[in-house]
């Protein structure tokens, strides 16, 4: 009995990691469909955490961009993934790696 909790607990711990690893790509891509894949060159979704999509850019100036259109980039996504996935986008630049 034992054996089957430790399989279910690890089930659902890959499952988690597995929504949090899709979130993410919808994230990306949704950025790319908001701001043009110029736009989001460089950039980098690195966690999906409760409500909350952390991202790391390669500028400020990115950084803004996106902050700017942040509700419409989480509309779509949350769109696309079906359910509301997040409510929030934070946003490191890596080279000011001031959180804004």
């Amino acid at each position: 009995m034992k054996e089957l909790s430790d399989l279910a607990k690890t089930i659902i711990k890959k499952t988690k990691v597995a929504e949090a690893a899709f979130v993410c790509h919808v994230t990306k891509k949704t950025i790319e469909d908001v701001l043009g894949k110029e736009g989001a060159r460089g950039l980098v979704v690195v966690a999906f955490t409760g409500n909350r999509i952390k991202i790391v850019t390669k500028s400020a100036a990115q950084a803004q961009e996106i902050k700017l259109k942040q509700t419409e980039i989480l509309s779509l996504a949350n769109e696309r993934m079906g359910y509301e996935v997040a409510q929030e986008i934070s946003l490191t630049s890596s080279r000011s790696p001031n959180v804004f």
